[in-house]
């Protein structure tokens, strides 16, 4: 986002490049966090999903029990 001086008021004229450029920042980074978040979210479903499969559907996927039971017992921030 370019903003100029004429598309903001005289008066805050001098404060709109620091401001303009605080909210850049602000929207940046709450997309990255909303990003991460959904994705948290996802493999957090897909670990409860790992958990619940038998012995026989872990087989068919190529997994032990064992390690099944560590990837979905990992913290929701512990991210692949």
């Amino acid at each position: 986002m370019n903003t100029t001086v004429s598309s903001v008021c005289c008066r805050h004229a001098a404060q709109a490049p620091v401001w303009v450029k605080t909210a850049q920042n602000l929207f940046q980074n709450l997309e990255k966090t909303l990003c991460w978040s959904c994705k948290a979210i996802r493999v957090q479903q897909q670990r409860n999903q790992l958990a619940k499969l038998s012995i026989e559907q872990l087989e068919d996927i190529g997994l032990s029990q064992e390690q099944a039971q560590i990837e979905a017992k990992r913290a929701f921030w512990d991210l692949p």
